[in-house]
């Protein structure tokens, strides 16, 4: 499958109940910001259990 581009992370969220989301180095657009509302925040798996998605309803404030 070297025919297909790799994926690299865009986010790094830690931890899901608050914190803050910061950009992974080189992506752009660069964010950083705090969770100013930690919402209703989880992690989802498809039917068929091969993936895990993670499900986060938050307001963020940039920092």
């Amino acid at each position: 499958m070297t025919e297909f581009p790799a994926l690299k992370p865009a986010f790094t969220m830690m931890p899901m109940v608050g914190g803050t989301l910061k950009s992974a180095d080189g992506f752009s657009p660069a964010i950083e910001a705090e969770f100013a509302v930690a919402g209703q925040n989880s992690i989802h798996a498809d039917s068929d259990r091969a993936h895990n998605r993670p499900d986060a309803h938050s307001i963020l404030k940039y920092v």
